[in-house]
C-alpha cells in the first residue's frame, strides 16, 4: 500500500516510482487521461508521464497487480 501523498511526492524510491508508473499506465489505458492531465494532476510535466507510463505497461509485473486493483 502506498499512501496517497506518497503519489504526489518527487521521492525516486523504487517502489514509489513503480506504484506511479503503474498508476499513470492504468489511467491512460483505462480512463482515456491525455498525458497533460496526467501531468497536471501530479505535477509533472506530462514527458515524464508518458515515459513513466511506457516503463509501467512494460513491468513485468502489470498484468498480475492490474489483477488485484480490480
Amino acid at each position: 500500500s502506498v499512501p496517497r501523498a506518497a503519489m504526489f511526492s518527487h521521492s525516486r524510491t523504487a517502489d514509489l516510482v513503480r506504484a506511479r508508473n503503474l498508476i499513470w499506465a492504468l489511467a491512460r489505458q483505462y480512463c482515456s487521461f491525455s498525458y497533460p492531465q496526467l501531468g497536471a494532476k501530479f505535477h509533472r510535466d506530462h514527458t515524464t508521464i508518458m515515459h513513466g507510463a511506457g516503463n509501467g505497461e512494460r513491468d513485468p509485473l502489470f498484468p498480475v497487480l492490474f489483477e488485484r486493483l480490480k
